[in-house]
């Protein structure tokens, strides 16, 4: 792969990139009032680190299925208005939430792995829920829900 593509692969990771559309500024907004944007440990997510798979091939594969989709949107106006953007954001929210669990997480287990959590200093439930994660068939989309974004009615 030569350096320019890698370099838009890069570039179209990027939150800048991401917020370019308006329909993604009342998301962002979301994102940077949660404690992944924002912490005590200064460590910062951004709209790639949840959204694309962190291996080449899959991040490759959902810029493009991803992409062509969000592109769609933006020119149909799907998501022009605030009204409209709620009126998907469940069904959005839901498309995430299933390629979540189909990868196991695989986004949010690039940072967080429960080899390296620190138990003793999470609540009891919390504690023993990551404990069990490997031989529970949950991910932790099925208890992290709304965590970066405004969870949706019927969520």
């Amino acid at each position: 792969m030569t350096g320019g593509s890698l370099g838009a692969l890069n570039y179209t990771s990027g939150d800048t990139f991401c917020t370019s559309c308006h329909e993604m500024h009342q998301p962002f907004a979301e994102l940077k009032q949660s404690t992944h944007y924002k912490n005590q440990f200064g460590v910062h997510a951004g709209c790639a680190d949840c959204h694309i798979p962190p291996t080449f091939v899959a991040g490759v594969v959902k810029h493009m299925t991803s992409g062509t989709k969000d592109a769609w949107f933006h020119v149909m106006s799907e998501l022009a208005t605030p009204a409209k953007y709620e009126a998907h954001r469940l069904e959005m929210a839901q498309s995430v939430w299933k390629e979540f669990k189909a990868n196991d997480s695989v986004e949010c287990r690039s940072c967080h792995t429960p080899a390296t959590m620190a138990f003793d200093k999470q609540p009891a439930a919390a504690a023993s829920a990551h404990q069990a994660l490997p031989n529970s068939g949950l991910t932790c989309i099925d208890c992290h829900r709304g965590i970066a974004h405004t969870l949706p009615q019927g969520g």
